[in-house]
């Protein structure tokens, strides 16, 4: 035995001699490979953060000529009637423009009276460059680094240049921020640092991957190299420094020159300084020594199995017993192992055989227990999501735990994106800051809250309800919205028809106790006028003769509206029109006096798909006709009017369009009420055959749809795409039936 142990200590030291020498060769053959990785790596690494940075510069540059180039610019400049950068036309087409291309900042110069614009495109950082320090200095486009404000910028400057006016200077500013630098290189363990020639802390950023297990490794070894280059700058264009020792370790760095910068004191040079923290490399040897050192000593323990002579009686069983063991972890709780004899052995295998049986039993009825669980859930989940209302269950910060499928198909959204996300990202949806007020009240004093009525941008209507859920382990509530739009537009147009029908009945009774008296007085006058003499004399029986006129008007007008007829009441008389051919007809002869004055035009634009609509061609030249004297009127002396016609799933839409200041939201939804109108009651000299004033003009044509079966409804915003000004009304007319062959 003795004999075992010197052999087996000898042994031994032979396999740690041999570990020792074996990681010192491995460290220094991996030591010269590491040298020059570095070399290499840090090499391509500020190569391409070079190449990246002139890229963004080239980008910009040719952003820049194609805002030079851009002929509606030019043209808006052109017709800027006072200084381009007040000019709405100028500034709307430029941040058109503009919009998407990264440029954070532009400023308007207008140097014939000295005014600057500046605009702001989703900055983070709204501190840009005094206007005083940016100058035109070339007649071509062309883009500059300034140094201002504590930080870097791309300054594009171009010149808009129109005939008919001096140019107009346009200075597109882009910040070389920590979000440009980061994606100068991708590697965690790369950071790079813009910066000048005094290694200003102001200028200077970094980009290691947020999170990256040596990103923190590389920021320091940046910090470290800016101090060593302060100390001793560079001399060339490109230097190299193939190792410096700092606080987090070695690392490696390139300085290089990219180009002239224009800071407040002259001008200076801008550097891109690539660190490369060699933090992982140290690691790599460090694990590698740590396998030579785990192989050797594997070596050593097996060499010492190996000696102990373990015989077959012992090794066998074991084996038999990793076996079993492995069969069990892959969940074949069935396997048993046959034994003979007692001792150790014995009773190892019998305990083993003992615990396969009660894992097996255990299996069993977890597995029962679970399928129990599973069917709950799908049951319940089933009941869930038939409900047509949207459920979700919220967390007092504001989060989406869960949803059923009526809430996700609200808001179109998807399950696996709207999990864990708050309620106030969702978009076009009505969960603003007091509905997430409204949640913490609820959770707060666990009483339920109903009927809150939101409306969305996109125009939609839901009522929402908020319940504390009970029994939480933590606070949370149950969300109820419901999509009541439909619902509130039903009880619009009943209540509007109530209105229409109790208005009508009122007007005709009206209407016919003045018509009487009214043809008397119109008689009298009129004879008086006749037996008049002196035209002097005849003026005021005239006066009070288109006075009696306009009444006569009013009243044949009430009489009119009193004789409509409930809606759909007419669906059933087989009258039809094209739509096109009534549209290019009015068209033409209403827009027939605006063709000697080009400021209002009026034009229209057909669906050629369009069938024949279910009302006639009287009934829709009324309504148009109504429409487009209501746009006129809103427009005043200036602007256009555009009918369209197109063919949908639910018949004929006619829009008229204006480009008027729009309908006042405080009265949207009034203006098909009988006698409401926001025009003067009084027609002024030469508007004796005008009529309006009464309100009556929207309400007949209302009428005049909704008989038909049809609908109209008023909203802002134009068809030319003009953002919100204007207003336009749509009107909504079944297609008529088609005769059978």
């Amino acid at each position: 035995m003795r004999l075992f142990q010197r052999t087996l200590l000898y042994f031994i030291a032979v396999i740690g001699l041999q570990a020792l020498l074996g990681g010192a060769a491995i460290a220094a053959l991996f030591g010269s490979m590491q040298a020059k990785d570095v070399a290499r790596e840090i090499g391509d690494e500020a190569r391409n953060a070079f190449e990246s940075f002139h890229s963004w510069k080239l980008a910009f540059w040719k952003e820049i000529n194609e805002i030079a180039e851009d002929a509606e610019l030019s043209s808006a400049v052109a017709l800027s009637s006072g200084s381009p950068t007040d000019e709405e036309a100028v500034v709307g087409k430029l941040r058109s423009r503009l919009a998407g291309s990264g440029v954070e900042a532009a400023l308007l110069k207008d140097d014939i009276k000295g005014l600057s614009r500046l605009l702001l495109f989703e900055i983070r950082d709204p501190i840009v460059p005094e206007p005083d320090r940016l100058r035109d200095k070339k007649v071509h486009p062309y883009v500059e680094i300034v140094s201002a404000k504590g930080g870097f910028w791309f300054v594009g400057v171009v010149r808009v240049s129109p005939a008919s006016r001096r140019p107009l200077e346009l200075f597109i500013l882009k910040r070389i921020d920590g979000f440009l630098v980061s994606h100068l290189s991708y590697d965690p363990m790369i950071a790079v640092t813009v910066c000048d020639s005094s290694r200003s802390v102001a200028g200077r950023y970094e980009g290691p991957a947020a999170g990256a297990k040596n990103g923190p490794a590389a920021s320091v070894a940046a910090e470290d190299f800016l101090r060593f280059s302060r100390a001793q700058p560079p001399e060339n264009t490109y230097t190299l420094y193939p190792r410096l020792e700092g606080r987090r370790g070695a690392y490696a760095a390139v300085m290089m020159t990219s180009g002239p910068v224009r800071a407040e004191g002259g001008e200076d040079t801008i550097r891109l300084a690539v660190t490369l923290s060699m933090a992982e490399y140290q690691d790599r040897a460090a694990r590698i020594n740590e396998v030579v050192f785990a192989v050797s000593l594997f070596a050593a323990g097996l060499t010492i199995v190996l000696a102990l002579g373990l015989s077959r009686s012992i090794a066998s069983p074991i084996r038999r017993l990793a076996e079993a063991m492995r069969l069990v972890g892959e969940g074949d709780f069935a396997t048993k192992l046959g034994h003979k004899g007692g001792g150790e052995i014995g009773e190892l295998l019998s305990g083993f055989n003992g615990m396969a049986r009660k894992l097996e039993a255990d299996k069993r009825e977890a597995e029962a227990y679970i399928a129990q669980i599973v069917g709950l859930k799908e049951y319940g989940d089933g009941i869930i999501n038939a409900i047509r209302e949207g459920l979700a269950v919220v967390s007092v910060e504001g989060r989406i735990e869960s949803a059923n499928r009526a809430f996700l198909e609200l808001f179109a959204l998807s399950e696996a994106g709207t999990l864990g996300s708050s309620l106030a990202e969702i978009p076009l949806s009505p969960f603003d800051s007091e509905v997430l007020d409204m949640c913490s009240r609820v959770l707060r004093d666990r009483e339920a809250l109903a009927g809150i009525l939101r409306r969305t941008e996109d125009g939609r209507a839901f009522e929402l309800k908020l319940y504390p859920l009970s029994g939480a382990d933590r606070p949370r509530c149950i969300l109820v919205v419901e999509d009541v739009g439909d619902r509130l537009a039903y009880e619009e147009r009943v209540i509007r028809a109530e209105k229409l029908a109790s208005i009508g009945m009122l007007s005709a009774g009206v209407a016919h106790e003045i018509n009487n008296p009214l043809s008397s007085i119109l008689s009298n006058v009129q004879n008086l006028i006749e037996e008049a003499g002196d035209p002097a004399a005849a003026e005021p029986l005239r006066l009070v003769e288109r006075e009696t006129l306009r009444i006569a008007r009013i009243v044949r007008q009430l009489l009119d509206f009193s004789a409509m007829r409930p809606a759909g009441s007419n669906q059933g008389e087989r009258v039809s029109c094209e739509p096109n051919a009534v549209v290019c007809e009015l068209v033409r002869l209403v827009g027939y006096p605006f063709h000697r004055d080009s400021r209002i035009h009026l034009d229209a634009e057909l669906d050629p798909s369009c069938e024949r609509a279910a009302i006639s061609e009287d009934e829709l030249k009324q309504v148009l006709l109504n429409l487009i004297k209501n746009a006129l009127q809103a427009i005043g002396s200036e602007g256009r009017i555009l009918v369209r016609t197109a063919a949908g799933a639910e018949g004929i839409e006619i829009s008229v369009s204006d480009s008027g200041p729009g309908i006042p939201e405080e009265i949207m939804g009034r203006i098909f009420d009988p006698f409401f109108t926001t025009k003067s009651s009084r027609p002024t000299e030469g508007e004796a055959d005008r009529e309006a004033g009464i309100g009556l003009g929207l309400s007949v044509a209302w009428g005049i749809v909704a008989t038909r079966g049809g609908s109209i409804r008023a909203e802002n915003g134009n068809e030319r795409g003009e953002g919100r000004r204007g207003a336009t009304m749509r009107v909504l007319i079944p297609e008529a039936a088609k005769e059978a062959p």
